[in-house]
């Protein structure tokens, strides 16, 4: 107390200014200071003169303090002044200040998002950046609890709460923001952590902050707080979408084991904003077209073409990726991982998958990329080439072009008599894919001459993609390609993350397609804007869960028995509990493939009836297998893991079991379709499960 006193100028400045309750307290002891002393004043004889008054002495002081104006004939008029002194002072100016105070106050602390709240079955996003307001959007409409007003949409942000109101307010309606409660808070802070009130919560986004250091490191610190937060359940559980801004890390989370704590608590869904692009051009060939208060979708075009490549089809795609960045190698991945088709030969080089990326470094970006994606490239075939010595080499003094499917430059690991690679007993070469490295820059002639010849391939169906980290340099070199490459080409993608206005402008976004057709640019598209969320309107992660049961299934039960489990949305979340990481996503790939596969059958996934699918599977199902292995034999080498060497071969079972748990990631079953039927032939099982599972799937995802 002495010490309060001692600095009582800034003891009173900080208590006062503290909060609204010490303002309340400082009032009411200030009001109750000043009754005692009129109290103990009324006591001097003549200033209050007790008789027929009509009240008595206390509530004639405490009228006088309220109404100034009030003294009684029991007062002096000293005493009447000094009470109607008092009263002016404690109540006229003390108590209208601290009112006026408090809330102006509350209203500064709502505009800086210092207010919080006790919400329940609420939607968390933590951090801000240029997607959230599309994510509100789209949680908006697919949430009946918001739309009610029975549930919040809570935004916790480092930045200043009136920025983020103004970019909602431009691109959200009215109805879409009255949903939204903004406080402002790091997302590294367990105190502020706690007030989101996240054990009540129904779903939690983890975004993060745009342009920042360390962003996700941060992010995972945060993710560990979040997790010690919410309470051990076995239903129920919170879905957590958590940004990855680098590939690389986002990769190992996909297929490493996070803490049991995370696992028991929440949905931990990793994604990355490149990844989940490539998944809407190329899975879900569809997107928002970026633009504020438009409708407007963009439709990609399937990358093996609308009818999908059959059995008895010469044709193969060939992804051309202009620009290494990560948004262009996360459409070679997503490609590799869903481009397989059945009209495959492993002695028909034009049968394969054919992905191309280029760069001015390629060299170099091939060297990392090579290293993320090593047992890849044990097996798989591939060619590194400079565009410059097809100008200045001797290689090249002659008619050799650029673009070519059999030269000498490509490396076949499996099948080259020189290649020492240990799995050269698994040849010949039985992955359905290729992968090409051009170093070059994007206008030099000898490229866009390869560019011209590739979309000139009658075999291939030939998908241009510029993707250079800049969306003016992604623009310039998209439009200054020899004039047929723009008709020829079956699509021509534009990496524009901050505007899709110009790409939009170009191909006459707005037209029939008929008349697009006879624009030059009507082939472009624009994708990857920051604006369009990219996480909510996929469905794969749906399919994932179903194909997770479809694998546990045996097909001898029948399909009424696997239909059941499928049905049982109680049973699907509970395998997807107890599934690691690695089988999620393996089950999310396989989900993927699903438009690829109907298009290769005959089927369509919006208009073909349950019972055409079925039949059309059942007249393809051996092809259907066949190109499920390829997909996931592509899809475990992406994952790191590797064949067998020839002496592994040998080894027992358990010592098999044991190679494919351990570091060594050594895997049985990559190999081809026609050794898995002699090697391990159970296996063969899992695939007949998945497929069968497809068209009650698609019946239960269209509800």
């Amino acid at each position: 107390m002495l010490r309060f006193f001692r600095n009582f100028k800034l003891n009173f400045d900080r208590s006062f200014s503290n909060s609204l309750v010490k303002q309340i307290y400082w009032l009411s002891g200030i009001v109750a200071a000043m009754f005692i002393i009129l109290l103990l004043l009324s006591l001097i004889p003549g200033l209050y003169t007790p008789g027929n008054e009509q009240y008595g002495r206390i509530p004639d002081i405490i009228f006088l303090l309220i109404d100034p104006g009030s003294g009684t004939d029991s007062m002096s008029a000293v005493f009447s002044i000094i009470g109607a002194l008092v009263g002016l002072v404690a109540f006229t100016g003390c108590l209208i200040s601290v009112i006026t105070n408090i809330l102006s106050n509350r209203v500064e602390q709502v505009r800086n998002g210092e207010t919080w709240y006790d919400l329940e079955n609420h939607i968390v996003i933590i951090g801000f950046n240029g997607s959230v307001p599309s994510l509100i959007h789209s949680i908006y409409e697919k949430n009946p609890s918001v739309r009610n007003h029975k549930a919040y949409i809570l935004i916790m942000s480092e930045q200043s709460t009136e920025d983020i109101r103004a970019s909602i307010h431009v691109a959200n309606t009215e109805a879409e923001e009255d949903c939204i409660v903004i406080i402002r808070g790091q997302r590294t802070a367990l105190d502020e952590l706690d007030k989101l009130s996240l054990a009540k919560c129904h779903s939690i986004y983890l975004l993060g902050e745009p342009d920042e250091e360390a962003h996700d490191s941060i992010n995972l610190e945060c993710l560990g707080y979040i997790a010690n937060l919410l309470p051990d359940r076995t239903v129920g559980l919170p879905e957590c979408h958590v940004q990855f801004d680098e590939q690389s890390l986002f990769s190992i989370f996909q297929f490493s084991d996070i803490p049991s704590t995370v696992n028991k608590r929440m949905h931990f869904i990793p994604y990355n904003f490149c990844d989940v692009w490539a998944q809407k051009v190329l899975v879900k060939c569809e997107a928002e077209d970026g633009l504020i208060g438009s409708d407007y979708r963009i439709h990609y075009r399937p990358i093996d073409g609308e009818e999908g490549i059959k059995k008895d089809s010469p044709k193969h795609v060939h992804l051309i990726v202009s620009g290494m960045s990560q948004m262009g190698i996360a459409l070679a991945v997503q490609t590799a991982h869903i481009a397989h088709f059945p009209n495959f030969r492993e002695d028909d080089n034009s049968t394969r998958t054919h992905i191309t990326l280029i760069d001015p470094e390629a060299g170099k970006l091939m060297q990392q990329f090579m290293a993320r994606f090593r047992s890849m490239f044990q097996v798989a075939r591939w060619r590194f080439v400079r565009a410059e010595d097809f100008i200045s080499n001797a290689y090249l003094q002659g008619t050799a072009p650029l673009y070519s499917l059999d030269d000498q430059h490509w490396n076949d690991p499996i099948s080259d008599a020189q290649s020492t690679s240990p799995y050269k007993h698994l040849g010949p070469n039985f992955i359905d894919l290729q992968w090409e490295f051009i170093e070059a820059e994007p206008d030099m002639p000898v490229l866009q001459q390869y560019m011209l010849d590739a979309v000139s391939d009658t075999s291939a169906i030939t998908t241009l993609a510029f993707c250079q980290d800049n969306q003016d340099e992604s623009l310039r070199a998209s439009l200054y390609l020899p004039y047929q490459t723009y008709d020829l080409a079956h699509q021509v993608l534009v990496y524009q993350n901050e505007s899709p206005t110009i790409i939009h402008t170009l191909s006459g976004f707005s037209l029939p397609e008929e008349e697009r057709r006879k624009l030059r640019y009507g082939k472009m598209a624009p994708f990857g804007m920051n604006t369009e969320f990219h996480v909510g309107d996929l469905d794969s992660e749906k399919y994932g869960r179903l194909v997770n049961v479809a694998y546990s299934c045996n097909p001898d039960d029948g399909i009424a028995s696997l239909e059941a489990k499928l049905n049982d949305t109680e049973h699907v979340e509970k395998e997807w509990n107890r599934t690691s990481m690695a089988n999620k996503w393996s089950s999310t790939y396989s989900a993927n493939m699903r438009y690829v596969k109907l298009r290769f059958i005959g089927c369509n996934l919006n208009t073909s009836t349950r019972t055409e699918i079925e039949e059309a599977m059942a007249a393809h199902i051996e092809d259907i297998k066949v190109t499920e292995h390829n997909r996931w034999n592509v899809e475990k080498l992406l994952m790191g893991f590797r064949p067998l060497t020839e002496p592994e071969t040998h080894a027992t079972k358990d010592e098999k079991k044991r190679l494919r748990k351990s570091s060594q990631l050594a895997h049985l079953d990559i190999c081809s379709y026609q050794d898995l039927k002699t090697i391990d032939p159970a296996t063969i099982i899992y695939d007949a499960s998945v497929n069968m599972a497809l068209p009650i799937m698609v019946d239960i995802i269209r509800g």
